[in-house]
């Protein structure tokens, strides 16, 4: 009696298979980071409170923002500004943004942010669909906004 030999052609097909069904759905799901870029204007910005302790003045805020560009739309921001005695700040704080998301996604994002009253960085840390990303921004004194440029990274 003669044995059935499986041609090779088959054997690869059937391992190339395989191999799609197991990593292909991972593949599919892989983040993209795409840059981002922007402005981020201050709509209105509101003292809650103000203390004084060792010569540091403390003040809690919140700010209403418009982001342009890559991300499209509106933010809340509370936040805590230190200004030492030789004037200098230091701003930190969360802020919560809806609107559109790299052109096609809508949503919310949350984020934190630290830096000074010239510039910083926004740190997104829970985004519809997964949106993460850095985005550092600076003042814009010719135009009075704030300019924003890093990496989103969509899932």
């Amino acid at each position: 009696m003669r044995q059935a030999r499986i041609p090779v052609r088959v054997l690869a097909l059937c391992a190339l298979l395989l191999c799609t069904a197991l990593v292909g759905p991972q593949l599919a799901s892989a983040a993209t980071k795409v840059p981002a870029s922007g402005t981020i204007t201050v709509l209105d910005n509101v003292v809650k409170s103000t203390s004084t302790v060792g010569g540091v003045t403390i003040a809690h805020a919140v700010a209403h923002v418009r982001f342009a560009g890559t991300l499209k739309g509106r933010a809340t921001e509370r936040y805590t500004s230190l200004t030492f005695p030789d004037k200098s700040v230091v701003l930190f704080g969360r802020g919560v943004f809806r609107g559109k998301i790299a052109g096609a996604r809508h949503g919310t994002l949350r984020y934190t942010f630290d830096g000074n009253a010239a510039n910083g960085v926004i740190f997104i840390t829970r985004g519809a669909h997964g949106v993460r990303g850095t985005l550092p921004y600076a003042l814009n004194s010719s135009t009075g906004v704030y300019d924003y440029s890093g990496r989103l990274r969509l899932p």
